[in-house]
């Protein structure tokens, strides 16, 4: 290929990653950016393919800093912005317009604000096994809150790292600190997580500093306060409405079903303020505010930000003896490990 040739593909890949990420980008307001990300969600309603064996190897040859610190709310590119960079673990999903509802004004940013342009992504970790032979399922929750003038917030949750045996995405409540592995957990598993400690000392715990740093408005945040660690309760009614058994149906097509009409609420937030208490303090709701879809964009394109605990500990440095000690004694855990245990689903209906 003539260097000429080769300048203008690099141009022409750059000028198409500049969509959504930028200063130009960054500056529009939470509504015009949630706009335009669902018009590339909506183009195209079909899923990205699951990666093969090759493909999902490449995961252990890229570099994962570039999971924390890429600042877009599109992939990032790599090789010398060659490529996008792949969705590798996640990589089938559906996507829903949300809307956060404060119900605390403790914590600063979002946690106080709430906000009403929020892209929620439903995924699995893997594609399902339907073998009957081992777990099922891995679900996972990714929420992008979308802000005036300044980057995204975002905040992940699981149930398990190791899965489910119930074929049910509600079944159980989730955390943005994922139970770490157990010592004798799938070697699979554990190159995946040992991948995620070459970019943060605490590869299982999402940061929420970044959360709490702006308003949806936009607002900086003069002093910011967070807690350390979010679980999300799924409403009882979507919670019974989906069997524990394989039906044939994948679990984008189910959740597309259930979740209709917009305006249903889908969980409950709280909180679990710091370390040393086990404690929980409801400080939100999470509520549809559209309806759920398969996307190419979203499996391919969409990006959810990491944000490092160790960004965290900077305002909180009391925390890391205790959340280290917190891990290690999940990292001593065998079999299914520890898991958090779920709240108790209510009798109301969308509440």
């Amino acid at each position: 290929m003539s260097p000429f040739l080769l300048f203008t593909l690099i141009f022409l890949i750059s000028v198409n990653a500049e969509d959504y990420h930028g200063d130009a980008w960054q500056s529009q307001s939470a509504s015009t950016k949630i706009t335009k990300l669902n018009s590339a969600i909506q183009k195209n309603k079909n899923s990205a393919p699951w990666p093969g064996t090759w493909q999902s190897a490449e995961l252990l040859a890229e570099s994962m800093d570039k999971t924390f610190d890429s600042v877009g709310d599109d992939m990032p590119t790599q090789l010398f912005n060659l490529e996008t960079r792949k969705k590798l673990i996640h990589s089938v999903g559906a996507v829903i317009d949300a809307t956060y509802v404060s119900l605390n004004q403790t914590y600063s940013g979002i946690f106080r604000s709430g906000c009403k342009n929020v892209i929620l992504r439903f995924s699995i970790a893997q594609k399902a096994d339907t073998s009957g032979k081992g777990n099922a399922i891995a679900p996972g929750i990714a929420l992008k809150f979308l802000r005036d003038g300044v980057p995204s917030g975002n905040v992940f949750a699981m149930y398990s790292l190791l899965g489910q045996t119930s074929f049910n995405f509600f079944k159980h409540d989730l955390s943005s600190h994922v139970p770490d592995l157990p010592g004798d957990a799938p070697s699979a598993l554990q190159l995946v997580r040992w991948k995620f400690s070459t970019a943060s000392g605490f590869p299982v715990f999402t940061g929420l500093s970044n959360i709490a740093a702006y308003e949806e408005n936009g607002n900086n945040q003069s002093k910011i306060a967070f807690p350390f660690r979010l679980h999300f309760h799924p409403n009882t009614t979507l919670h019974n409405l989906l069997p524990d058994t394989w039906t044939g149906t994948e679990f984008e097509d189910q959740l597309i079903k259930i979740l209709f009409p917009s305006g249903i609420h889908m969980y409950d937030v709280y909180a679990q303020d710091t370390p040393f208490s086990e404690n929980l303090q409801l400080i939100g709701k999470v509520f549809s505010n559209g309806y759920a879809t398969r996307s190419l964009f979203g499996d391919k394109t969409l990006f959810y930000e990491h944000t490092r605990f160790e960004d965290d500990l900077e305002f909180y440095p009391s925390w890391k003896d205790k959340a280290q000690e917190i891990m290690d004694s999940q990292r001593q855990q065998t079999g299914q490990g520890y898991i958090y245990p779920d709240l108790p689903f209510s009798e109301v209906p969308f509440n």
